[in-house]
């Protein structure tokens, strides 16, 4: 079966949930569809995490929020799903440089362990590897 034909599409991991829709409509259908199961669980979907993100190939388009089950959703260019940034430009560059921020904020963050004299010679290669 191949995913990029499917009119819509739901990731989920834990509590991360992604909707993939080519139309509006079925943006708006699916969300209703994933609200109605989730509090037939107890469950309550988060109306201040959930953002909109539209992706067009348009340049003429005005981004605005979307109205869903009369609640509005604010419009976003970009978010973070499994610690990786969407894009609505679909740019791998602004990911590139958020990792290398985070490997520089490990590497410092743990700057003194390496000559810490209460770890052995093991302990201190463990935690470089880790860190790297």
């Amino acid at each position: 079966m191949n995913i990029s034909t499917r009119t819509k599409q739901l990731c989920a991991y834990a509590d991360d949930v992604v909707i993939i829709a080519r139309t509006q409509k079925a943006l708006k259908e699916t969300f209703i569809t994933l609200q109605k199961e989730a509090e037939s669980l107890g469950l309550i979907i988060n109306a201040n995490k959930t953002k909109y993100m539209q992706v067009t190939r348009k340049t003429n388009i005005i981004k605005q929020d979307t109205e869903v089950a009369g609640k509005s959703y604010e419009v976003v260019n970009q978010f973070i799903y499994l610690g990786s940034q969407i894009n609505s430009k679909n740019l791998i560059k602004e990911e590139i440089r958020l990792r290398i921020q985070a490997g520089n904020r490990s590497l410092f963050a743990n700057k003194k362990l390496p000559k810490n004299k209460d770890l052995n010679a093991a302990s201190k290669l463990q935690i470089c590897k880790s860190i790297i």
